[in-house]
């Protein structure tokens, strides 16, 4: 990774360390629609005891903030600070596929994805990065039609996303890969 990457990633750890946890698990609660720090673990896929060490440490470890900015589309700045910069939560509603393709390029490069043997990387990142943008836009246009026109919650039009985009593109993936193309045109 750059070493700008890792020095921004420095100063969020950093920041995260010093922001109170009582207040951070609060915020998160908050955003989370959560009661209690039993069903904030539950939603974030912790332990209660893991919530218990951070308070009791009076850290919340700056991975978790940042998985669950990006999880419930809030900003971190929010989650530590508790100040509203503008918007306290961030509206993700089209995925790059230019900047998922240099992500994938650094994931082929690092060994830590690997992709078909027979491909050139670069072509395959490029070829994965759209796919996957396309997916993602047509669930975040599904979630926005289910918010509206059923007045669900951000997270029921979610899960009710999710549930749907599983079935109909694992379906429709593997039928067009047995028929040995794509509707995006042929593989790299």
């Amino acid at each position: 990774m750059s070493t700008e990457f890792e020095a921004e990633l420095a100063a969020g750890a950093e920041q995260a360390a010093s922001a109170p946890a009582d207040a951070v698990i609060e915020r998160m609660k908050k955003v989370a629609e959560c009661d209690t720090d039993a069903s904030l673990a539950t939603a974030i896929n912790t332990s209660r005891s893991n919530i218990a060490k951070w308070r009791k440490r009076n850290s919340v470890p700056y991975m978790e903030v940042f998985k669950f900015s990006v999880k419930y589309k809030t900003s971190v700045d929010y989650l530590l600070t508790g100040q509203r910069l503008g918007h306290e939560f961030l509206t993700i509603k089209v995925i790059d596929d230019n900047i998922l393709s240099i992500l994938l390029k650094q994931l082929f490069a690092k060994s830590l994805l690997f992709h078909p043997k027979g491909f050139e990387p670069n072509d395959y990142a490029k070829w994965l990065a759209r796919r996957i943008a396309s997916r993602y836009n047509d669930v975040e246009e599904l979630i926005e039609k289910l918010q509206t026109s059923m007045k669900m919650s951000r997270r029921d039009a979610e899960e009710a996303a999710i549930v749907a985009a599983e079935t109909i593109f694992l379906g429709r993936s593997s039928a067009t890969d047995q028929a040995g193309g794509n509707e995006e045109g042929t593989e790299p």
